[in-house]
């Protein structure tokens, strides 16, 4: 019996060692080959790397970076490496991201990008991502202080809107005046990115006056453009010349003669001067006026390459040349033009604000020439242009695009 237990107990032992042998070997045995399901496209291979990759991807830029430039064209460069497949790769400049294009599942990539600085600060953000999620990144900032006067211009613009006019005076009250120049100033400064601009509701002759005369006295550089624009009656005295009513005006003496309000423009030492003006009979001012306006065959040609890139200070350049001065106005119209329905923009307004979107959608900037031709389409009324005072009759106006 004794016998018999004991080997029951060995055989017992025996079994129950082989099977402890046989889980402690499966369970501490490392894993073999990978059995890839059909199908996957290999994402589970991919997978498995991507659990090994321990390291964040490593970026070394390529050269030096001044703090400090005076040329607006720098190339990025850099070596972004990393263990497992690089995912993504962007560069941001001034928190406008960008993806770089590169090939799936790289290990390295060599970045070489090329970017046109904004005048002042930039921030260059250079950023890596693995496939195991690791990200890495480096920041690049760079001070743009421009030499050539180009890159220091400014756009300027005076907006005058007389709606109220003195009880008893004649003149009715002009309910789109306000609104209208309210929503060009919106679009000069949201579209346009115009860096001034001033608006002046209801103005007497004298308030119209110290406002250019303002402007008489400031410095401009070389490039810098103001744009002028008058909204409101306009009259004519018995020899047929022109004025824009003010609002405490009942008589031409407390009026703004067109030639009056031109020559004080024409002393505003800015380079680039256009006046636009929605008013009855403004077109009177093309009695003042040097002869009508041409495009030089010098200048760069709607849709070329110029043309198409943005912000491109050489198309700038080319366009409001420093030789050539520019004096330049477009009128509503040499007779009574419309005011329009209440509560809307006057004809001439609806379509000035219309050519800011839609006539120069082929490219980012509208010049004189397309705005001529888009109101010319205007069937209220016949726009007239010309130039004046020491206005080339080559000079001309651009409103470029943000």
């Amino acid at each position: 019996m004794k016998r018999l237990l004991l080997v029951s107990f060995g055989l017992f032992f025996f079994v129950g060692l082989w099977a402890q042998e046989t889980k402690v070997i499966y369970g501490d045995s490392k894993p073999g080959p990978v059995s890839l399901e059909a199908g996957d496209g290999g994402n589970a291979e991919r997978n498995v790397a991507n659990n090994r990759v321990t390291e964040k991807p490593t970026i070394r830029l390529v050269g030096t970076y001044a703090p400090t430039v005076n040329n607006p064209q720098i190339t990025l460069e850099a070596l972004i490496q990393s263990q497992g497949p690089l995912i993504e790769i962007t560069v941001s400049q001034n928190g406008i991201q960008r993806t770089i294009p590169h090939e799936l599942g790289a290990l390295k990539f060599d970045l070489k990008e090329s970017y046109t600085l904004k005048r002042g600060k930039n921030r260059f953000v250079i950023k890596a991502i693995n496939g195991a999620g690791k990200t890495e990144s480096e920041v690049v900032s760079i001070n743009f202080i421009p030499k050539d006067p180009i890159y220091q211009r400014k756009d300027y613009a005076i907006l005058f809107a007389t709606a109220k006019y003195e009880q008893g005076s004649g003149f009715d009250k002009l309910p789109n005046t306000i609104e209208g120049v309210e929503s060009l100033k919106k679009e000069l400064e949201e579209k346009y990115g115009f860096d001034e601009v001033v608006v002046v509701q209801n103005p007497t002759k004298a308030v119209i006056s110290k406002t250019l005369i303002q402007f008489a006295k400031r410095k401009f550089n070389p490039y810098d453009q103001l744009f002028i624009f008058y909204t409101g009656h306009g009259t004519t005295d018995q020899l047929g010349r022109g004025y824009f009513v003010s609002s405490e005006g009942r008589t031409t003496d407390q009026f703004t003669s067109h030639n009056d309000f031109l020559e004080v423009v024409n002393l505003i030492n800015c380079p680039h001067i256009m006046v636009v003006a929605d008013a009855c009979y403004s077109g009177r001012m093309s009695r003042y006026d040097k002869g009508s306006m041409s495009v030089s065959d010098d200048k760069p040609k709607r849709g070329s390459r110029l043309y198409r890139e943005k912000n491109n200070y050489e198309f700038i350049k080319a366009m409001l040349d420093e030789q050539k001065k520019t004096r330049i106005f477009i009128a509503s119209g040499s007779n009574k033009v419309p005011s329009g329905i209440k509560g809307q923009y006057t004809p001439f307004m609806f379509k000035f604000l219309e050519s800011f979107e839609k006539a120069n959608q082929d490219d980012e900037f509208l010049e004189y020439v397309e705005l001529k031709k888009w109101l010319n389409k205007l069937q209220a009324s016949t726009p007239v242009y010309g130039v004046f005072g020491e206005g080339s009759p080559n000079g001309t106006f651009l409103f470029i695009s943000q």
